[in-house]
């Protein structure tokens, strides 16, 4: 092999020289690839603009990606040759192979800072953050990630990781360490599993061994890669957190370092030519995706394969090409590379407090914190990761005691964050009125007041509220808009009739040609309102009504405003054409801040002025309007009315906090909507 069992790192996430196996420093082999230190820099530096909101680069949360893929080269390279020097074979080789030393490695690689972090987080969070949920979540969140499940954690959480209720989240980043840590339990069973196939051949059949191999390792990444293709669609939070749709990336990555020194003797200009290629599709995908792709699954795959064309034209030590020896080795990318680990988990949580303080996005000015967190990850690399990666701190300085200390520290933390969030008050210095409270839990709670119910096969309802023995309810479709309208309508009919609910986020009720669409709207949403429409028109001659709410200006602002008409109409048709009356929201006010955040830090005027609440709305607004003109049977109301005067959109009145973030109602907020709704209703006749 090139790189050896020295290889410089663990870890994609990990900076740092090469592992020793025992604690006094040693220098690197010659294993040692330096070019692989300069892809992390490229790497995290693109993650960490992304989240600074740097435009040119809406793509940038695929370096996570390119960690994974790395991640999964260096583990297995690390593996593999503990493996071939083990005396025994299958059985006899898991036995041998040293697991209290890999996993104290880990211990000694991650932990350290994800621990500093927490801490230092939890204090920071306690005096900015508001107590419940912002506090409660971080406690929450604190004690998954302490037990490796954050990832978890983050994906019952959120409506999805683009979602604006992730970026509220401190340790949202965390979830791919829990994803690397879920990975480093079961690739070493895979590569011993795969290494015994190989191995007890050997003699017997060589070629038939080898092909087992190769038949475990790629079929176990196609597996995940379909499986994480297939679900994308439905259940995109499944596909981005959870390890086994991530599995394929790392397990690329595992593949190219078991396949060893078969490109080495490759020409370097042919080397060059494949980085070049590589690094390009590294850079496309970080320009060309943004958080309106449907990701991942395929659209990982050009990041994926362009990392995996950099290690290859790395691998052949003075055969490599230009690029990776000069470019990728140049210092300055190696020494950003070598902090990535504490950069990466240094840079996002002031971000989301400074954001969640100022209740506003400022791309210079989070430039600016992300800059000023490097320094602060060369402070903690130097005297946090780097002495206890070393051995130099003494509670971690054997396997044995590492992995106890680390343990200790874990439950320590974890009993802490647990703590916290049942007491949320205890540390939190921020007073919250009643009103502004109850907005704010809205905000959280309206997707387990309305849980969706998983898809497939016939449609069934989210749920269902009021009267169970109403035979004759209201249907409620949309996106999240439908969903924090539920208590208006819920009030609108009354304890004696029941709403039933449809909704799924980011998915308004339209039925569109796949081809013509674009973005996640396009290639999310069109199952689920054709499931939608079809549950409607064969429960029509029992459903008395049907709402319909959503959040327009994004999906014009994906599809275009042409789109967005058509598909309004073509969804709504067939319904109207099956004479069940439809009440049709307009977009309501979608407010520049927090709304319910804004109250409290007590901001002079969190209103808006309704000239540039409409402004927002128009082109969407227009385009609802010129769907609905030609359908007979469908009433459209303006929210406009009962949330707006005639120069300002009210965030609160009296105390009353109407929205409970920038664009979803508060119960509050929905119940004033109820006299608008009530007449509608009646006037299709609905009531």
């Amino acid at each position: 092999m090139s790189f050896g069992g020295n290889a410089h790192p663990e870890t994609a996430l990990v900076p740092g020289s090469t592992p020793a196996a025992k604690p006094a420093p040693a220098p690197p082999p010659s294993g040692y690839r330096a070019d692989i230190d300069g892809l992390r820099a490229i790497a995290v530096t693109v993650v960490v603009l992304y989240h600074a909101g740097v435009p040119a680069f809406s793509g940038g949360f695929i370096g996570v990606d390119v960690f994974f893929v790395i991640s999964g080269f260096l583990i297995t390279n690390i593996l593999w040759v503990s493996m071939d020097r083990a005396e025994g074979e299958g059985v006899r080789a898991l036995r041998r192979f040293e697991w209290k030393r890999f996993y104290a490695r880990r211990f000694r690689r991650l932990l350290p800072m994800a621990l500093l972090t927490t801490v230092v987080t939890l204090i920071a969070g306690g005096m900015w953050l508001l107590a419940d949920p912002d506090v409660r979540w971080l406690g929450q969140s604190v004690a998954a990630t302490s037990a490796f499940l954050g990832n978890v954690f983050f994906m019952l959480k959120t409506s999805d990781y683009f979602g604006a209720d992730a970026h509220s989240i401190p340790l949202l980043h965390f979830w791919s360490l829990a994803v690397e840590e879920q990975f480093y339990v079961v690739w070493p069973v895979v590569l011993l599993v795969a290494h015994g196939l190989r191995s007890g051949l050997r003699r017997r059949n060589p070629r038939l061994g080898s092909a087992l191999m190769w038949t475990v390792l790629l079929g176990l990444t196609l597996v995940s890669l379909a499986a994480a293709q297939a679900v994308v669609a439905s259940h995109q939070s499944w596909a981005f957190y959870l390890m086994p749709f991530r599995l394929w990336e790392m397990a690329a990555g595992g593949a190219l370092a078991i396949a060893g020194t078969r490109f080495s003797r490759w020409h370097p200009v042919v080397r060059d030519a494949l980085a070049v290629v590589g690094l390009a599709l590294i850079v496309g995908s970080v320009v060309r995706l943004d958080e309106m792709t449907r990701f991942p699954g395929a659209t990982a795959i050009p990041a994926v394969a362009g990392t995996l064309m950099v290690l290859v034209a790395g691998q052949g030590g003075a055969n490599r090409g230009a690029v990776n020896r000069r470019v990728l080795a140049w210092s300055p990318f190696v020494r950003l590379g070598k902090l990535s680990y504490s950069w990466y988990l240094l840079h996002w949580p002031p971000l989301v407090i400074v954001q969640r303080v100022t209740l506003e996005r400022h791309v210079g000015r989070d430039v600016a914190i992300v800059l000023l967190m490097l320094v602060a990850s060369m402070l903690a690399f130097r005297f946090v990761e780097e002495p206890v990666r070393r051995g130099r701190w003494r509670p971690m300085k054997s396997d044995g005691a590492a992995l106890a200390t680390g343990t200790a520290m874990l439950v320590v933390v974890a009993i802490a964050g647990l703590g916290l969030s049942r007491y949320p008050e205890s540390i939190s210095v921020l007073d919250v009125s009643p009103s502004a409270a109850a907005a704010i839990r809205d905000n959280r709670q309206f997707m387990e007041r309305c849980p969706q119910q998983p898809r497939g096969g016939a449609q069934q309802v989210d749920c269902s509220v009021g009267n169970p023995d109403d035979s004759r309810p209201v249907l409620l479709i949309g996106d999240s808009f439908a969903a924090s309208l539920l208590p208006g309508v819920v009030e609108t009919v009354g304890p004696d009739r029941r709403v039933d609910v449809l909704w799924s986020a980011g998915c308004p009720l339209t039925i569109f040609d796949d081809a013509a669409a674009s973005g996640r709207w396009g290639s999310d949403c069109l199952a689920e309102s054709e499931q939608r429409v079809a549950y409607v028109l064969e429960n029509a001659a029992t459903v008395s009504g049907v709402v319909v709410a959503g959040y327009a200006s994004a999906a014009v602002g994906s599809g275009g405003s042409q789109l967005w008409q058509e598909s309004v109409s073509a969804a709504l048709a067939p319904i109207v054409e099956a004479g069940v009356p439809v009440v049709y929201l307009l977009e309501w006010p979608v407010y520049p801040w927090n709304v319910p955040e804004c109250v409290v830090r007590g901001r002079r005027d969190c209103d808006m002025a309704r000239v540039d609440a409409e402004a927002g709305r128009q082109v969407a607004t227009e385009a609802s309007r010129a769907a609905l003109s030609d359908l007979e049977g469908v009433m459209a109301i303006d929210p406009f009315e009962s949330l707006c005067d005639a120069a300002v959109c009210r965030s609160n009145e009296e105390g009353v906090v109407r929205m409970s973030d920038e664009n979803h109602l508060s119960t509050a907020g929905a119940t004033l909507l109820a006299d608008q709704l009530r007449t509608a209703l009646d006037a299709v006749g609905a009531g």
